[in-house]
């Protein structure tokens, strides 16, 4: 479960990425088991190296921050 502060900034950091990119999520899907996240995917209308690039950002910035580098699920960008 997120906190309040990690869903601020995730959905914050989503955002600015997909606006960076000039691009709007399509869809997303959650892959999910007992009431866990394991993944969840942002369809996007975007080239392939621009969700490529989007997903090395989302990473990057992930892991360098101390509320969202303990979350335990996967987030990835796919082409829509």
């Amino acid at each position: 479960m997120l906190s309040p502060i990690q869903f601020d900034k995730l959905l914050n950091l989503l955002v600015n990425i997909c606006r960076s990119h000039q691009t709007t999520p399509v869809r997303t899907e959650t892959e999910s088991s007992a009431n866990e996240i394991h993944a969840v995917y942002i369809y996007v209308d975007a080239d392939i190296d621009s969700i490529v690039n989007m997903n090395f950002e989302l990473a990057e910035k992930i892991t360098l921050d101390y509320d969202l580098d303990c979350i335990k699920f996967v987030i990835v960008f796919k082409k829509s």
